[in-house]
């Protein structure tokens, strides 16, 4: 029985991680991650050529990184952060407009 109902304990919903996107960051704050995470500092330089050069959607893509350390970032809350298209317009000239 409960006699005072605004008091009654609520359980809390799962706190959810907050998805830090890597794509955006430059090269130095790259690199304050990857030593946040006691990685060497090539290790910036390898998620920079993913993100920039190779264009990956997610974290898993990254396959210059080991396994351990795509689990570590993702684990931490951290994603490519690429933005997904609601929609696609296309103009009579052929031009493609996206609504992000």
């Amino acid at each position: 029985m409960v006699i005072f109902p605004q008091f009654e304990s609520k359980k809390a919903a799962p706190a959810e991680i907050p998805r830090t996107p890597l794509l955006g960051l430059d090269f130095h704050e790259l690199t304050r991650i990857c030593e946040s995470f006691s990685l060497p500092p090539y290790r910036a330089k390898q998620i920079w050529h993913a993100l920039y050069r190779e264009r990956v959607a997610n974290v898993e893509e990254i396959t210059s990184l080991p396994v351990s350390v795509r689990h570590r970032l993702t684990a931490a809350g951290h994603s490519v952060g690429m933005p997904t298209i609601a929609q696609a317009f296309q103009s009579s000239d052929g031009t493609e407009r996206y609504l992000i």
